[in-house]
């Protein structure tokens, strides 16, 4: 069979190389210029010991990085975040460690991992930890990123390996020395064989690991190899399989003698396949698995890696035979840009496409008090970043720490990891407090006091002397307790009013004069309230007691309730009074208080009473009294009375004691008939219904009524005698000897 495979210039090793890439190419999203952030190819020269930094934004030449003589660099592979690049160095049996942030290797590089091994392909994992080199040897070293230090191999010479690929937890190696494909798992090391081709040399993975793609050598009639892509399902790392073959290039042209370099888009949507025979790259739809376009590179160029850079926009493609590199824009399937010279023999596979990227870390202080975008995110090199911060419900933005501050627009440029930290405190809000009227009272917390939000402040409000709380008004009402939350600024007026109290006013005695103000008068705390005294005809003023004593003017402060009385004696004027007997009966009258002279002082009210002889009875005043109730009489003149009284004829004793029963009785007040008299009263209504309680037990025959009916007559003779004690006292035995008869008979 015919193969068209030219060997790397300056390769004097015996092994069989099937598939070998003349040009490694890596492109990576670095920082070359620290102004901007672009796509950069990291490609090695084979032919001049080299690694030439192209910047994918111009096509210019950004750096060139010698490597120890004699290093034949091979794969190179850049880390997920884009900070180192690794290459494989042919010649030398190790691997150089490019810093892309300073485009120089870094110390402890290169770092040998073999010896003799000829390292050819190289990947990263995704967690950017672990390097793996697959050698010409057929072995898969391993190398730790964190340490730069080599591990224990996860495959020792086992067939011939190219390119490797990381999927997942699983690495895919393109053995061309045992026409197959190798899909170790890295965590259990069990290694399942994929037959496929002696003629391969290219592998890539899909971004999520899912598929890996190879392009192969298949045997045609002709006994060519026609160009073919395995794709094989890598979702299972236990399980592993070839699920489609995708013819590229064309047939019977031997085009798959050469297989060459594959990526595919970080959208997982195209597959690009370097035609090396053809000078083409040729487009795959990864969802069909068809071909669906191809671009044409300059005859002779021989294109061999291809990478695309983070957006997906671009492939860069190291052409092997002319010692240049291509740009191709996605959109268009066309060739974009300048060709750039990267040196003699770019031998270019594997993951050489990357972004550089650096973290930014967000926060937030205190924590939950807002919000900050973006979050905590990668950024490719150079990124401008805009960060901003919202305070949440309660809280005010204070400012920025970290990478900015002050309180302005925050605007991060990616040179570097970066910190920011969004600053809030909580909004402080004013509570204005009062009182109405001013100086009536006390409020507290006392005005302007500045609050957290949210904070509930007790308000009290305390009465100054005279005054008295009437309720709140604003953030408060009514006049229980106020409790304020402090969600915006507020205002609380405590309001009082004045204290009434009522001032009782009086004279003594009764009617002997006038006081002003009228008793019960109401008056705010502090008023100052004149009374006067003024007295009636026939009294003085004698002065003042309660709230103002002496005879002199009063003036009460009112403080509290007050009582004054103005006291007023009669004034020493007498006239007479004169009571006289009229009619044709007897009896007598009398005067309470009784005066010997008749003379009584001015507004003295004398009580004139009349008692009737007997067989007479009263008839009636005349005078300064008339008809015949009580006669009261005001001494503010000289008066007269005359009882009259008329004859009625002689009374029996029981009808005077009946009579003077009735008298007594009306005499509320005690003032014209003696204790004897009542006593003896008492006793004959008693003895009498006693009597006759005992006359209806015993009849009015028994000796002992007899005998107490006889005690009875002896006291009303008595009574009607004048003589009203001894009456008293034979009634009384009348109603003891009548008792004991029901007593007896209660028995």
């Amino acid at each position: 069979m015919k193969t068209k495979r030219p060997l790397p210039k300056r390769f004097s090793g015996t092994i069989r190389v099937s598939g070998i890439l003349v040009g490694l190419l890596v492109v990576l999203l670095s920082a070359a210029s620290a102004a901007i952030a672009a796509p950069f190819a990291y490609v090695s020269s084979f032919g001049t010991d080299r690694v030439t930094v192209v910047d994918g934004a111009n096509g210019s030449v950004a750096a060139t990085i010698a490597l120890p003589g004699g290093a034949m660099p091979y794969g190179v592979a850049v880390n997920p975040a884009g900070t180192r690049a690794y290459v494989a160095n042919f010649g030398g049996g190790s691997v150089s460690i490019i810093d892309t942030m300073t485009n120089q290797e870094v110390v402890g590089s290169p770092l040998t991992i073999c010896d003799g091994c000829m390292p050819q392909g190289i990947a990263v994992n995704a967690a950017g930890t672990r390097v793996y080199v697959a050698t010409a040897d057929g072995t898969i070293a391993v190398i730790d990123a964190t340490t730069n230090r080599s591990l224990a191999p996860l495959v020792l010479k086992t067939g011939a390996f190219g390119g490797i690929v990381v999927a997942g937890s699983s690495v895919f190696v393109a053995d061309f020395g045992g026409g197959r494909v190798l899909a170790v798992d890295v965590n259990t090391g069990v290694i399942t064989p994929l037959p496929l081709s002696f003629s391969m040399f290219g592998i890539a993975a899909s971004p999520s690991g899912s598929r890996v793609y190879v392009p192969y050598g298949k045997i045609n009639n002709d006994q060519e190899y026609d160009l073919e892509v395995a794709v094989i399902d890598a979702s299972d790392p236990s399980a592993p399989a070839i699920v489609a073959s995708v013819p590229v290039g064309t047939l019977f042209n031997n085009s798959g003698a050469s297989p060459a370099g594959v990526a595919v888009s970080p959208s997982e949507t195209r597959v690009y396949v370097a035609v090396s025979a053809e000078n083409t790259v040729d487009v795959i739809d990864a969802a069909t698995n068809t071909r669906v376009g191809r671009v044409q590179l300059p005859v002779g160029s021989s294109p061999y890696g291809v990478a695309l850079d983070a957006s997906g926009s671009r492939v860069f493609v190291g052409r092997s035979n002319d010692g240049m590199l291509s740009m191709i824009d996605t959109a268009t399937n066309t060739v974009t840009g300048p060709s750039v010279a990267v040196g003699a023999s770019p031998v270019v596979f594997g993951a050489f496409v990357g972004t550089p990227q650096y973290t930014l870390t967000t926060g937030t202080s205190p924590s939950g008090a807002g919000t900050i975008t973006p979050a905590t995110s990668k950024f490719d090199v150079g990124t401008t970043v805009s960060v901003t911060a919202t305070a949440n419900t309660g809280y005010q933005f204070t400012g920025w720490s970290g990478a900015c501050t002050g309180t302005g627009a925050c605007s991060v440029t990616m040179t570097a990891d970066r910190s920011v930290t969004a600053n809030f405190a909580l909004v402080q809000y004013t509570l204005t407090t009062g009182t109405s009227p001013s100086g009536a009272g006390t409020v507290t917390p006392a005005t302007g006091s500045k609050y957290d939000h949210g904070t509930q402040v007790s308000v009290t409000a305390t009465a100054n002397t005279g005054y008295q709380f009437t309720g709140w008004s604003g953030a408060c009402t009514g006049t229980g307790a106020c409790s304020v939350t402090m969600t915006a600024d507020r205002s609380v007026t405590a309001n009082f009013a004045l204290v009434q109290y009522t001032l009782t006013t009086g004279t003594s005695p009764s009617g002997a004069g006038m006081v002003t103000p009228p008793t019960g008068s109401k008056y705010d705390y502090g008023t100052q309230v004149s009374v006067t005294a003024t007295a009636n005809a026939g009294y003085q003023f004698t002065g003042w007691s309660g709230a103002c004593t002496g005879t002199g003017a009063c003036s009460v402060t009112m403080t509290a309730d007050r009582s004054v009385t103005a006291s007023f004696a009669v004034a020493q004027v007498q006239y007479t009074l004169t009571l006289a007997k009229g009619g044709t009966g007897t009896g007598t009258v009398g005067a309470l208080p009784s005066s010997s002279t008749g003379m009584y002082n001015s507004g003295t009210d004398v009580s004139v009473t009349a008692a009737p002889g007997t067989g007479c009875k009263f008839s009636g005043w005349s005078g300064a009294c008339s008809g015949n109730g009580n006669c009261s009489v005001r001494m503010d003149a000289a008066k007269s009375v005359t009882a009259n009284f008329t004859l009625t004829g002689p009374l029996t004793c029981d009808e005077t004691i009946g009579d003077l029963q009735k008298k007594a009785a009306a005499d509320k007040h005690h003032l014209k008939y003696g204790h004897s008299m009542r006593e003896a009263l008492r006793l004959y209504a008693a003895a009498q219904q006693e009597l006759a309680r005992a006359r209806a037990k015993v009849g009015d025959q028994d000796k002992k009524y007899l005998s107490a009916l006889k005690e009875f007559n002896n006291g009303k003779a008595a009574f009607c005698a004048g003589r009203y004690w001894r009456a008293a006292h034979e009634f009384w035995e009348a109603y003891q000897i009548a008792h004991k008869i029901l007593e007896h008979h209660r028995r």
